[in-house]
């Protein structure tokens, strides 16, 4: 038999592995699939991870426990031959998509030849509390400058603001 475990770490945060993980909007995470086979050889083994479209691959793959391996976790991993007791670890990173809030689950599964496992980490992610912010008017009593510059200068900062994703 076959195992697979899929765990998740928020490289922006700092955080350790685990099965599930809080982010933010634009957090670096990083995902760590073990499989390993127990007991019997697990032949023509390929690993796929359906990334919800809230979580944007970044690559940075590393396979490690074989040198037999072609293709990539997006569009399918061939990992070959694992043989009893032989442990294949897949590490790469992903990237969370603007303006998500709420829980998503990244999906892995992992076929071979004697059979076809799933494992699964889950994202946290919250959204942003903005603030309250007390902003000077700057009001000059010149008709000019406050019909025209203010309305500027707040479009401007909303412009800044959404470019750095303050809004949701």
């Amino acid at each position: 038999a076959m195992s697979v475990t899929t765990q998740v770490r928020n490289l922006t945060q700092g955080t350790g592995f685990s099965n599930s993980v809080n982010a933010t909007s634009g957090d670096m995470l990083m995902f760590l699939v073990t499989v390993q086979s127990n007991g019997t050889t697990a032949s023509n083994v390929y690993m796929r991870d359906s990334l919800p479209n809230t979580l944007i691959y970044q690559n940075q793959m590393v396979v490690s426990g074989t040198q037999n391996y072609s293709g990539d976790v997006i569009s399918g991993l061939n990992l070959g031959t694992i043989n009893p007791g032989q442990t294949v670890t897949v590490s790469y990173q992903v990237k969370v998509a603007g303006g998500v809030v709420g829980s998503t689950a990244n999906n892995i599964s992992v076929t071979s030849a004697n059979g076809s496992q799933n494992s699964s980490a889950t994202i946290q992610v919250g959204g942003q509390v903005l603030g309250a912010s007390t902003i000077s008017t700057g009001l000059t009593n010149n008709f000019w400058v406050d019909t025209f510059v203010l309305p500027l200068l707040i479009a401007l900062v909303g412009a800044a603001m959404f470019r750095m994703g303050m809004f949701i």
